[in-house]
């Protein structure tokens, strides 16, 4: 059977009318006859108009062909054989969707799985059934019509993912496999942890009926503790600092055992945690090198929570890359040298180093992006390209931080801002230049909130308020973003805003002579490492990763794969250091309603039910046909333009 994945096009077949109008307005070409006299020719009158008739046919068949082989190529057209096509009209159909997210490892969740599952299959003897098994991800699928033994068998071999489920993605694959008669209905066999199900999910279309089936709740009343995270600090000379955030989810008190492991030593500790609480477990070592460490709790009814894989240690020096406008604003190098002498400086007690290094605009990219965990633009911004402040978007979502400062075309640096969707200030103009008739400003209020606050102490503090703005931009800043300081006129002076797992900051002035003093005062140095040191704030210089998730562009640019990421674990790759867990949340006690939740669902992904031999178009022998019209129109091209060329010869000559 003839379908088409475009059939509007179709509707450009009344195009064809044209070459034909077109060849009926042709007029036949008088042929001149060399005569030696017109004194013995009779005069005769000849009709005005003569009736319009289709003239070179061969030609004018091309023409139409190629134009319709065009249209129908634009239409996309597919044969199905009527055995794919045909929907299946015998039996009502079953989809059983079945949960294998992290979860359900615990609290006998998944041998309930398996029970629910045979009793849904016994229950439903006279119907078509057929599968998805999801975590992350579509892991499984049968279509209706599968033998029940092969649906148990599946289940049965199924083990829990450590990875979040995503339940979105398996609801709209099951919703496909309906074909279109019958009675519809979907099963859900799920814990319904609200870590999965609280995500966007697909709107359930008209006629399809659901049913969930809720497992692993009885063994919920045992409760379950877990690590949440480590985090790793400075302590003494020579010493490092972890600590652990340990949850008790259970609603009764216990006491539990906290060990953690690296560079050969175990350290233990107890910790006594409330209904619902969670507190902090510190321990202190004597080394600061970077290794491999692991916490544990003892075994409970949830086991995916009992181990955190971290890094200890020294983080790796944070590399932040410096992009200056050299052949535009040369002066920006003086920014640049400011910034790398405090990049540079020893700071007792910073956990925290830098590696600046600086290169010319052109050669941002991509790769060279993915080399640094920080970015410093003073005046760059404004001479990116298109294709420059795309890949630094996708740069700063992966967990980047970007440091950007106005130049000459503080116009064009809040345009690119907002054209690379990295924050949508709304820029006003420039302060008077130095030399004209205006007040000095200066900072005069830090975002009490913010984590700069804690940074400056109360000398600290007067420091900062007394830099001298000799000139700065006035903006007002995207509703998304804070603003972490403001001058004393209320205007903006540094702002950060969040994009992705990344971070932007701008700030209002550069860090050159000509626009302030603030690099000759001691609170710059602090400014500016505390600036850059986000890109490793929580993460101690580490990549923090789901179980399940795609790596970011620098691990894959150093051949990591999603397989590494499929299990718990560490990571090191030339440099670059990850962790790998299987998201706390995930050991929530917490169910959801799951009927509630299904209709609170309002994304609409759905196109309406298609045949189970649709899903299996290769399979079935379903053949596109757009690349053969594409072949037509070539081959009808070709020859109406042969034809029209020897139509014009053949005019030329009769002219001679």
């Amino acid at each position: 059977m003839l379908t088409f994945g475009a059939a509007g096009f179709l509707f450009g077949l009344l195009a064809l009318a044209a070459p034909v109008i077109a060849h009926l307005m042709q007029r036949e070409m008088a042929l001149p006859v060399r005569f030696p006299s017109i004194r013995f020719i009779t005069l005769a009158r000849q009709p005005r108009e003569e009736r319009r008739r289709l003239r070179d046919l061969l030609l004018l068949a091309m023409r139409l062909l190629l134009l319709a082989a065009i249209v129908f190529a634009l239409a996309q057209p597919q044969w199905e054989p009527r055995a794919a096509a045909a929907a299946p009209a015998d039996g009502h159909e079953t989809i059983i969707l079945v949960d294998t997210s992290a979860s359900i490892g615990g609290w006998d969740g998944l041998a309930e799985a398996r029970e629910a599952l045979r009793d849904v299959l016994a229950e439903r003897g006279d119907r078509r059934v057929g599968l998805v098994l999801f975590a992350h991800r579509v892991l499984e699928q049968l279509e209706p019509g599968a033998a029940p033994a092969d649906v148990r068998r599946i289940v049965d071999e199924a083990q829990a993912v450590p990875a979040r489920g995503r339940p979105g993605e398996a609801l709209r694959e099951a919703f496909v496999l309906f074909g279109g008669e019958g009675e519809r209905e979907l099963v859900v066999i799920s814990d319904f942890n609200e870590s999965t199900w609280l995500t966007e999910l697909p709107a359930v279309p008209d006629g399809i009926d659901v049913t969930p089936v809720t497992v692993g709740t009885a063994g919920r009343a045992e409760g379950n503790a877990g690590i949440l995270e480590a985090r790793v600090f400075p302590y003494g000379d020579e010493g490092s600092r972890t600590v652990l955030r340990v949850r008790n989810y259970g609603d009764e008190a216990v006491t539990l055992p906290v060990e953690i492991e690296s560079a050969g030593r175990r350290l233990r500790r107890e910790v006594t945690l409330d209904p619902g609480q969670t507190r902090p477990v510190t321990f202190e070592t004597q080394h600061r090198e970077r290794a491999p460490a692991v916490a544990r709790l003892p075994d409970d009814p949830y086991p995916g929570d009992n181990e955190h894989h971290f890094w200890t240690g020294r983080p790796p020096a944070l590399r932040v890359l410096a992009f200056l406008p050299q052949m535009e604003e040369p002066e920006r190098a003086d920014d640049y040298f400011f910034t790398r002498l405090a990049l540079e400086a020893n700071v007792e007690g910073d956990w925290v180093n830098f590696e600046p290094a600086s290169s010319s605009r052109a050669f941002f990219s991509a790769e060279v992006l993915a080399e640094a965990r920080a970015v410093y633009l003073p005046g760059t911004l404004a001479y990116l390209d298109r294709g420059q402040l795309d890949a630094l978007r996708a740069w700063v979502e992966e967990g980047g931080v970007v440091l950007a400062t106005p130049g000459r075309s503080p116009l064009r640096m809040f345009r690119a801002l907002a054209n690379a969707g990295l924050g949508n200030h709304r820029f006003d103009q420039m302060t008077a230049p130095p030399g004209a008739a205006r007040e000095i400003d200066h900072p005069g209020w830090i975002n009490p909130e913010s984590r700069f606050s804690r940074i400056f102490d109360e000398g600290a503090r007067r420091d900062l308020f007394g830099v001298n703005l000799l000139r700065y931009a006035r903006f007002e800043a995207d509703s998304e973003a804070t603003v972490i300081l403001r001058s004393e006129s209320d205007n903006p002076l540094l702002t950060q805003q969040s994009v992705g797992r990344g971070s932007v900051y701008v700030a209002a002035f550069s860090f050159g002579p000509d626009f302030t003093d603030i690099r000759v005062r001691p609170t710059f140095v602090p400014l500016v490492r505390e600036i850059f040191s986000e890109a490793a704030t929580g993460e101690g210089g580490v990549l923090e990763l789901e179980t399940g998730a795609a790596p970011p562009a620098s691990l894959a640019r150093r051949g990591v794969t999603g397989e590494r990421l499929a299990r718990p674990g560490l990571i090191e790759a030339d440099g670059i250091h990850a962790s790998v867990n299987i998201p706390p949340a995930e050991g929530s006690l917490r169910q959801v309603d799951p009927v509630r939740r299904l209709a609170q669902a309002d994304t609409v992904a759905y196109r309406g039910p298609r045949t189970a031999g649709a899903i299996r178009e290769a399979a079935e022998g379903t053949v596109d046909l757009w690349p053969w019209m594409i072949l037509l129109a070539a081959l009808a091209f070709a020859a109406e333009t042969l034809l029209a060329g020897r139509r014009g010869e053949a005019a030329t000559q009769n002219d001679e």
